[in-house]
């Protein structure tokens, strides 16, 4: 975002925009579901606070985030180009998509900056009782309003930063400039106040195309390069046609909210009596290919970038005590496996979770690939017991606390022995009654893995990794 503006440019602005207050584009005629977008200053109380609840639940997710680094990734792509506006409008479709995961009847406001151009800090826009003001302290953290005390970990780990570009002031607007900090970044959208400025310019554009008909489609001009670009929008926002502009579908469309579990068996397995239409034959992880472990690395590392380990963490925690050292265990856990290959299918629908089979190198299982720096990684190191290579080197976590993600072997160097095969062959065939073979794999090979790993992996928000 940070560019030059030639002072030309903000006289025009200034005299042809700002000299009036813009008004609103016509309704489209063929659209159904149509949702109108109010300036923010004129939602009610209670709408207000619904999106204020949305937004706030978004960056405990670590949403803006991912969308902080898919607009990061594709700056050059979409900025100085004839991509800058269309780009722009679908990824704010995909926000509001997002947005109605966790609140269906939340519409995104636009925020309408000429209203208070003069004198923005006046704005009440930018007061305690919306996105707060200027930053504060070195660091110019956010610390008043509805981000107040927010932190990012994208680029790296800090606060949401505010730095007026004129001290007190950001000046006469322009605002991403003028409100600095993270918001004249290319990870701004860490900052939520970005999308209510991105719905203000998608409305002169809209304002814009309602004027020119005949430049309705018309996204022509150069890139950052120089190269011309010869496309429209339609072609832009046709699924079928290939382009060189990296689109955020990957990440959306999809519902994000971790899956509701019923403790209840009746209700937890009626689908109606249902047939299962497709069986996933699950693998030995160490018989996956090449192809289907680089598959599934990047779907776990997307998941845990999107926070959903996280949210599936606090799931497994919440119901700790009810599905622990009870007759739930075992069926429980095994719609939250199925839960979990729901939401690994919403990134890769040809992925499978493939099993651990823990009794192959049950005596010393510090010696197993799968604790390799190839496939997960082994032990923590340092004092703090982080996990610093395999796939999930370096991880960091927010649930229950931020820290790293930990493993702290239990006897030092090693996990110790886990149990094997032909104890889980005598298991299977001494064990007739449901409740005795449930209790004693739980407290036996299952419970030698969690507590031999040790650290997160022994505690009841173990499914961050």
């Amino acid at each position: 975002m940070k560019f030059i503006i030639l002072i030309y440019s903000i006289f025009t602005f200034i005299t042809c925009i700002y000299s009036q207050r813009i008004p609103n584009p016509p309704l489209p005629t063929t659209c159904s579901n149509v949702l109108v977008r109010k300036d923010v200053r004129n939602l009610s109380d209670q709408e207000w606070q619904k999106f204020s609840d949305v937004i706030n639940t978004m960056h405990q997710r670590k949403w803006l985030e991912v969308l902080s680094k898919i607009h990061n990734n594709n700056m050059r792509e979409i900025h100085n180009s004839g991509f800058f506006m269309p780009w722009h409008r679908r990824f704010l479709a995909h926000f509001q998509m997002l947005v109605n995961t966790i609140d269906p009847d939340v519409v995104l406001p636009y925020w309408d900056w000429t209203a208070s151009w003069q004198n923005p800090e006046f704005d009440s826009v930018l007061s305690s009782n919306r996105f707060g003001g200027n930053g504060a302290g070195n660091q110019r953290c956010i610390v008043n309003g509805v981000q107040s005390s927010w932190e990012k970990s994208y680029p790296q780990f800090g606060c949401v930063s505010r730095n007026f570009a004129q001290g007190n002031s950001p000046g006469p607007f322009w605002p991403m400039q003028g409100i600095g900090g993270d918001f004249a970044e290319m990870w701004a959208p860490n900052d939520a106040l970005f999308f209510l400025h991105h719905a203000m310019v998608d409305r002169i554009w809209a304002i814009w195309q309602n004027q020119n008909r005949n430049g309705f489609s018309d996204i022509n001009s150069r890139t950052v390069n120089g190269g011309v670009i010869n496309s429209n929008s339609q072609n832009f926002f046709n699924r079928n046609q290939r382009s060189n502009v990296k689109t955020p579908n990957r990440y959306f469309g999809m519902k994000l909210q971790a899956p509701a579990i019923n403790t209840n068996l009746t209700r937890m397995f009626s689908t109606n009596n249902a047939v299962a239409e497709e069986m996933n034959l699950r693998k030995d992880i160490r018989r996956m290919t090449d192809s289907e472990w680089g598959d599934y690395t990047e779907a776990i590392r997307s998941m845990h970038d999107l926070g959903w380990l996280e949210e599936l963490s606090k799931i497994h925690n919440d119901y700790a005590m009810e599905v622990h050292g009870c007759g739930f265990l075992l069926p429980w856990h095994r719609r939250f496996v199925n839960h979990f290959q729901k939401l690994i299918n919403i990134i890769n629908p040809s992925i499978v979770i493939p099993y651990w089979d823990w009794t192959a190198e049950w005596q010393n299982p510090e010696n197993d690939p799968v604790l390799s720096s190839s496939r997960f990684g082994g032990n923590g190191v340092g004092q703090n017991q982080c996990v610093r290579d395999g796939i999930e080197a370096n991880w960091n976590r927010t649930y229950p606390d931020f820290n790293c993600m930990k493993r702290g072997y239990q006897q030092g160097a090693s996990p110790g022995p886990f149990w094997p095969m032909d104890g889980i062959v005598r298991l299977i065939r001494n064990d007739r009654e449901f409740r005795m073979f449930s209790t004693n794999l739980e407290n036996g090979s299952h419970g030698a893995v969690h507590l031999g790993i040790g650290a997160d992996f022994a505690e009841m928000w173990a499914p961050n990794e």
